[in-house]
């Protein structure tokens, strides 16, 4: 299966931006959910809503504890269609989502 899941990846001095779209209220968190083609998103899901943060906070938390690293939302903190910035280097967010992906 090829890792298309790049194409959601940029390269940063030191740090990693990911594409990603969001599905809030799901029923279980799963971070990769799958990358979406079209947009060139890798897809997440979480369970909190998407009120009052919540959900960004989720997300927020959640790459932190799989990358080991800071995470912020640089773009889309009120859209479903985020940009977060990882603060490890891009080798790194790949290797740890290829392992993700397999894992599925």
């Amino acid at each position: 299966m090829p890792m298309n899941f790049e194409k959601a990846l940029k390269k940063g001095n030191g740090f990693t931006l990911i594409d990603v779209t969001v599905s809030a209220g799901a029923k279980e968190a799963k971070i990769p959910a799958g990358f979406n083609e079209w947009r060139k998103t890798i897809e997440i899901r979480v369970r909190s809503q998407a009120k009052e943060g919540k959900a960004n906070n989720e997300i927020i938390n959640e790459m932190k504890r799989i990358f080991q690293t800071d995470v912020e939302i640089v773009k889309g903190t009120k859209s479903n269609q985020k940009t977060l910035k990882v603060h490890t280097d891009y080798e790194n967010v790949l290797q740890i989502l290829r392992k993700r992906f397999e894992k599925g």
